[in-house]
């Protein structure tokens, strides 16, 4: 796990997400880190900490590439 994996997921813990999207073992699966591209933004994009978890997203999402 990474500190990039961290960061995002208490980033993610303060926002609108599924409980089994947002967990530390989840962030380690890139069908979880796809689905948060996909859907992250529907419920949060007004959220203060959403442009930074969306760039530690694409960050992650580009790592198991």
């Amino acid at each position: 796990m990474t500190e990039k994996h961290s960061r995002l997921a208490s980033l993610l813990s303060q926002m609108d997400i599924p409980d089994g999207r947002r967990s530390l073992e989840a962030l380690q699966e890139p069908q979880h880190l796809r689905w948060l591209s996909r859907n992250m933004f529907i419920r949060n994009s007004n959220h203060p900490s959403f442009h930074e978890a969306n760039t530690l997203l694409r960050e992650l999402l580009r790592q198991t590439k």
